[in-house]
């Protein structure tokens, strides 16, 4: 090589191009009168409205098409500006989901392509010596486990899905132990804090891993997954996951067995316990039994203080309520609950009622009654309910 030649100039720092993230094109509007009840249609908010007024008010239609139109605005977008398009693209996507819209929300996740893409999300780092080897990734890591679900649904390929959370876990790992085998003088709050936050990140992982594993209908997979991480964090979440696990594959027995096998247990693990033994009576067909200890979990004086599991077990009551035949009962246990301050919280609880509705009544008064509803979850609660939730 000749003395003369020049010497390398320094590689230019690489820009993360996010045009493709901001074209009008991706973005579907919703209308929400073919998606919100009657009565949720008529307080939908004006355009003006902010976001985090309409994302604290549960507006989520709203909020899902203002961040779409904040994402395609020319004079507001900055394809430099990460930190704001990621943020406006999580409120959409999760909006998307909170008001039913998740199948929408998958086919506009497929937008991203290949979330691993290091020249498309990660930002190199090279001076860093203590930095994650990938580089900083661009999208926060909530957002990045929600669009691996949503891309896996999108592109109908739920291994992919897997490949990527395992990859997640790997990078989780990576950065645990970083923050551990720092030296004793650099283990500020900041660094223990980081080590807490990734291993939390970790076990959250393990969870998500194994409601793929479900959904490609790897039931023992599950199984063995869960299994592993029983004596890990999220033990309790875990053994919940599990006995459910157990019971839609209707192995009755190992999830009686789990159930009953839970040492060193809370007071609300034990609750929590109770109301799955009811839940497995309820699998089997034994309604009467499974209403009486749904009304034992509910009758529990310190049931009220936990969460929901009092008003969850009242709703399962009545459910068994209306198997038995008590139709009225049930009706009025799902009426009760909708005046109560928990009602916003519990899945299904519309939905069952509207159900009542279709069996004590005729068409047209069933549809009055489930519009009647409507009105009072809409004096209850300011957020969007959609036509499904009360079978309109």
């Amino acid at each position: 090589m000749s003395q003369y030649a020049p010497s390398p100039s320094p590689r230019p720092p690489r820009r993360n191009d996010l045009t493709f993230l901001v074209r009008p094109q991706n973005y579907q509007t919703i209308n929400p009168a073919t998606v919100l009840a009657p009565p949720f249609v008529a307080q939908y908010p004006s355009p003006e409205t902010p976001l985090p007024e309409l994302l604290r008010k549960g507006h989520h239609i709203a909020a899902a098409n203002t961040a779409a139109a904040l994402l395609i605005d020319p004079a507001q977008a900055s394809v430099s500006d990460s930190a704001r398009i990621f943020s406006l693209l999580y409120a959409r996507f999760a909006s998307l989901q909170l008001c039913g819209q998740t199948g929408l929300a998958a086919r506009e996740s497929r937008i991203f392509g290949d979330l691993s893409d290091s020249h498309v999300y990660r930002i190199e780092q090279d001076q860093d010596p203590v930095t994650s080897p990938w580089g900083q990734h661009l999208m926060p890591w909530v957002m990045r486990v929600m669009c691996v679900r949503l891309q896996a649904i999108g592109f109908g390929d739920w291994r992919r899905g897997i490949m990527q959370l395992f990859e997640m876990a790997r990078e989780a790992r990576w950065e645990v132990k970083r923050a551990r085998s720092a030296k004793a003088e650099d283990q500020t709050a900041d660094r223990q804090v980081s080590a807490q936050v990734w291993e939390e990140r970790l076990a959250d992982l393990g969870l998500s891993v194994a409601d793929a594993l479900v959904e490609v209908k790897d039931f023992e997979g599950a199984v063995v997954h869960l299994k592993s991480l029983l004596t890990g964090k999220r033990s309790s979440t875990v053994r919940t996951r599990l006995t459910l696990l157990f019971l839609r594959i209707g192995d009755v027995d190992s999830a009686r067995r789990l159930c009953s096998d839970r040492k060193d247990s809370t007071a609300t693990d034990l609750r929590r316990s109770q109301l799955l033994e009811a839940v497995c009576d309820t699998a089997e067909g034994k309604f009467e039994a499974a209403a009486e200890k749904y009304q034992a979990v509910a009758n529990d004086a310190t049931a009220e203080q936990d969460d929901g599991i009092q008003a969850v077990a009242l709703q399962n009551m009545a459910v068994c309520k209306a198997y038995t035949g008590h139709l009225t009962e049930a009706q009025r246990s799902l009426e009760d609950l909708v005046e109560g301050e928990k009602s916003w919280s519990l899945r299904g609880l519309n939905f069952n009622l509207a159900t009542i509705y279709e069996l004590v009544a005729d068409s047209e008064r069933s549809k009055a009654l489930k519009i009647e509803l409507a009105d009072t979850m809409k004096m209850h609660d300011e957020g969007d309910r959609a036509l499904a939730e009360f079978k309109l």
